[in-house]
């Protein structure tokens, strides 16, 4: 900083003048030059540190997908087992469905065949009955009952 600009400042300020001679403008000025130095060094090892942090994050952040990785493939291992349980289950559901459905039909068909054979029993009977009647008439003429 510019010691005039800084006497300037300090009366502006305070009120107060001070010398350019002055042991306190000479220790501020001193100050100043070491607070300089000092951020120049904190600069370049701030710079010179940026690649270290860069490579650390960039490491961390390849661990975490390595992790997230591992993580979402046992989550799709795990999906997939459930997926396979569930179609085991829906398989047996259904083999059990089909199966009381062929017993029901299995007996439907029993109770078709008990019909039809009833249904046939009764027609020859009535077939026979008539083939009796209509034998019966002349029989009945010929020998003259």
């Amino acid at each position: 900083m510019d010691p005039k600009k800084l006497i300037e400042e300090v009366f502006a300020k305070t009120r107060v003048r001070i010398a350019e001679d002055d042991p306190v403008l000479a220790a501020v000025l001193l100050n100043e030059a070491l607070v300089e130095g000092l951020c120049e060094r904190l600069e370049s090892t701030v710079r010179a540190s940026e690649g270290r942090v860069s490579a650390a994050v960039l490491q961390q952040v390849e661990a975490a997908k390595l992790a997230l990785a591992g993580t979402v493939t046992a989550g799709a291992e795990h999906l997939a087992e459930e997926a396979r349980r569930a179609a085991a289950y829906l398989e047996g559901v259904l083999k059990n469905a089909a199966e009381e459905h062929a017993r029901a039909s299995a007996v439907s068909a029993g109770r078709s065949r008990r019909f039809m054979w009833i249904a046939c029993t009764a027609a020859g009977l009535v077939i026979g009955l008539l083939a009796g009647i209509l034998a019966a008439g002349p029989l009945a003429y010929l020998y003259r009952i």
